[in-house]
């Protein structure tokens, strides 16, 4: 069984022509049904833990904490989670155009491409791309997102 590896997380968004860009440290596991990714998240509201749970074709986002969150990506598939915050929560359902999972060799990682529309307690949120890029190896600490 493997016991995790130190990586360091690269994601960017982009959403109604805005980029966004983050870093954060966790760890990446190999596991017979494919990968998994633990990092923790500072919000304004508190700490965030995250999993991705990683496969060629599909990827689920489960976030614990200040904010809960659970999002479901299989391409050409809508989806239902749900998304909690101290305010509430809410019904979240994800119309996934893409899903693209690429193993790389040096460093050794992941690379995740994820293009879909959401909605967000039936109020349509937009077009957004996500990219994450996990690298393993000496990863340097970050506990605040870098905007």
């Amino acid at each position: 069984m493997d016991s995790g590896r130190p990586v360091r997380i690269e994601l960017a968004t982009v959403a109604d022509g805005r980029q966004e860009a983050f870093m954060y440290t966790g760890f990446l596991y190999r596991r017979p049904e494919g990968w998994y990714v633990r990092y923790d998240e500072e919000q304004d509201d508190g700490r965030v833990s995250t999993i991705l749970k990683v496969q060629p074709n599909r990827v689920v986002l489960l976030r614990r904490g200040a904010r809960s969150m659970e999002q479901v990506f299989v391409p050409g598939a809508v989806t239902s989670g749900t998304f909690s915050t101290p305010y509430g929560r809410f019904a979240l359902t994800t119309h996934t155009r893409t899903v693209d999972v690429a193993e790389t060799e040096d460093p050794p990682g992941l690379v995740i491409r994820i293009a879909y529309a959401w909605t967000l307690g039936g109020e349509p949120m937009g077009e957004r791309r996500l990219t994450v890029m996990i690298k393993e190896g000496e990863a340097r600490p970050c506990t605040q997102p870098n905007r």
